[in-house]
Parts: structure tokens; C-alpha cells; sequence
């Protein structure tokens, strides 16, 4: 089995087995403009896609040749192809048509494992002084005024987000900064938004889901797999 940290969203994005090798990558992801738009095997609604200043870099990550003798895409490709299903930590509740579209395309079960949350975080344990003022800052803030950056093109699509106009070269100001989060977290216009992420943060932090539900199907998958052995 292979695991992936990544969500599913970004898997279908990068890791398609067929664009990352061979003749189906010289038809499907020739060059970084490629990597710009919603790729042609997403057959759901998606804005999942790179910045002209993201892709060049992505590009050259993926398919670049480097030290190991085969590219990085070579090897997620022959990773996926030689297993025999896909972990993903994520859930149906949050992109289960990407985990469903990503079956799709690798035509194996692909089994989200939830989020993974902690327990419970064991504070007494951390002895770093940049990480103690940093959990004693946040814990001094009030609801809903931190902003944590996750991947802004999918938050944006399932209007959870908002996310910071950029230059072409992909550089911000200020302004932009300040305007985003205005609307994200004070105006009138952001509150179906604000909405939007209380409803989603009830999931991310559901331990009975994540930790019972999910990880109990993950479980009783493997014990599936390996009487079928």
C-alpha cells in the first residue's frame, strides 16, 4: 500500500500515473504552461492549478532529471503502479469526488485514512522556547482571528478561502494582504464564508470520525487484503 500525505486534490493534480512517464507525458504534461489549467483527465468541476510563477518550479520538480538516475514523477508513477491501493490522509467529507475521481484513474482502491489528528497535544513535552511562545501566542488569541495558509486554490473552490491577489511573478503587497483578510474574517461579504469554515472545522476536529471511523475502515481493509492472500 502505498501512503500519501497529500490530499487527493493535489494526487489527481500531479500524481496521474499517466503523465508522469513516457509517451503519456509528452502528450499530457509536454511543458510547464501544462500545468496551468485543470488537466484533461479531470472530469469534475476543478480550479485546482498552478500559477504561471508556481508551475516553472513544479515543472523542473517533477520532471527534472537529478541525482537518483529517474525523476521524481518516475518514481510516484512506478510507486502507484506497483501497489496494490492508494492511502490518502484526507476524507470523503472533505473531497470525496477527488478520492473517487483519483479510483477512477489509478483503477485501484484508494482508501482515505482521515486527517491523523493528535490525541491530544502534550504541551509538557516540548522544550523548544520558539515553539513555547509560539503555542502561548496562539493561545492567547481570540476565535476565529488566526489564519492558517493551506492550499488556497481547493479552499477557495470549496469556499472556505480566500485567497491574496498576486503579480504575475507572484509576488504580494500589503494591500492586497490586508484586503484579503478583511474579506476572509471582518466584512459582510466573508460571513457565508465564516460559515463555511465553522462547518469545516467540525470536521477537521472530529476524533470519533477521523481516529474511529476512518482509521477502523483502514484496519479492516488490510485484514480484508491480507485473509485474501
Amino acid at each position: 500500500m502505498h501512503f500519501s500525505v497529500f490530499y487527493a486534490f493535489a494526487y489527481t493534480f500531479l500524481a496521474y500515473p499517466d503523465c508522469l512517464v513516457g509517451d503519456g507525458q509528452k502528450r499530457l504534461r509536454p511543458t510547464w504552461m501544462s500545468m496551468t489549467s485543470t488537466p484533461q483527465w479531470v472530469d469534475i468541476p476543478s480550479s485546482v492549478a498552478y500559477r504561471k510563477h508556481e508551475a516553472v518550479d513544479a515543472f523542473k520538480w517533477v520532471y527534472g532529471a537529478n541525482a537518483s538516475g529517474i525523476t521524481d514523477g518516475e518514481r510516484v508513477a512506478n510507486t502507484i503502479l506497483g501497489c496494490e491501493a492508494v492511502a490518502i490522509r484526507s476524507c470523503n467529507e472533505f473531497e470525496g469526488e477527488y478520492l473517487s475521481l483519483y479510483e477512477k484513474l489509478v483503477g485501484k482502491p484508494v482508501v482515505p485514512v482521515g486527517f491523523l489528528p493528535p490525541e491530544n497535544p502534550q504541551r509538557e513535552i516540548i522544550t523548544d522556547d520558539s515553539w513555547i511562545e509560539i503555542f502561548k501566542w496562539l493561545d492567547e488569541q481570540k476565535p476565529k482571528s488566526v489564519v492558517f495558509p493551506l492550499n488556497a486554490r481547493y479552499l477557495v473552490e470549496k469556499g472556505l478561502g480566500v485567497e491574496v491577489e498576486r503579480s504575475e511573478d507572484g509576488s504580494i503587497n500589503r494591500d492586497c494582504i490586508a484586503m484579503a483578510l478583511r474579506h476572509a474574517m471582518v466584512s459582510e461579504e466573508g460571513k457565508i464564508l465564516r460559515e463555511r469554515t465553522s462547518q469545516a472545522a467540525m470536521i477537521f476536529g472530529n476524533q470519533k470520525l477521523h481516529q474511529d471511523h476512518y482509521i477502523g475502515k483502514l484496519v479492516h481493509f488490510l485484514r480484508n487484503k491480507r485473509g485474501n492472500t
